[in-house]
């Protein structure tokens, strides 16, 4: 698995009054019932159900990893490297901030 498999939902957040997760990705919001602060929810980008994974900052980053840096993928076609570089960058300051304020 790969970063460009994955079409990412947000980083979590913080947690609602109701107890579910809220997630971000700065544009919109959600909801799911599991994960911590700091964690990325994604989707399958050739899935069209419901059905999301959570990834901890970890996790994704060293997905990352494997990844090439020249937004290419191994097709040769452009990937979506670019468009998930600074969810990272949110799931720590998300952690932090909970952190904080423990």
């Amino acid at each position: 698995m790969k970063k460009s498999d994955f079409k990412v939902l947000g980083t979590i957040t913080h947690m609602a009054t109701n107890g579910l997760m809220v997630f971000s990705n700065g544009k919109s919001t959600g909801q799911i019932s599991d994960g911590k602060i700091g964690d990325v929810v994604v989707r399958h980008k050739d899935e069209t159900g419901l059905e999301v994974q959570i990834f901890n900052a970890e996790e994704w980053s060293a997905m990352g990893a494997d990844e090439k840096k020249s937004g290419k993928d191994e097709d040769g076609k452009k990937d979506d490297v670019k468009a998930n570089e600074g969810l990272l960058d949110l799931g720590d300051k998300a952690s932090k901030a909970s952190k904080e304020g423990e």
